[in-house]
């Protein structure tokens, strides 16, 4: 899914709106991601989940502190 975001990122023009929808699934692939994440964590599976941690910081890497804030606020609490 990573991959097929990228590839949308390219295809589009940054000042269109479907680059703008495309924005907005970052914030799913990042609840998706965390999903993985944790279940992967049930199975006790860290060297799986050093990929998808990657995959996540692709993502929140380069966004300032208050991108990085609203981001954390839309995942899922963990239980």
């Amino acid at each position: 899914m990573h991959e097929q975001l990228w590839r949308a990122y390219q295809n589009l023009q940054s000042q269109s709106i479907e680059y703008l929808l495309r924005i907005q699934d970052e914030n799913l692939l990042l609840n998706l991601s965390n999903s993985v994440f944790a279940y992967l964590g049930e199975w006790e599976q860290p060297e799986y989940q050093a990929r998808v941690a990657i995959v996540m910081l692709n993502y929140i890497y380069y966004k300032n502190k208050n991108v990085n804030e609203k981001i954390r606020d839309r995942l899922p609490k963990a239980q």
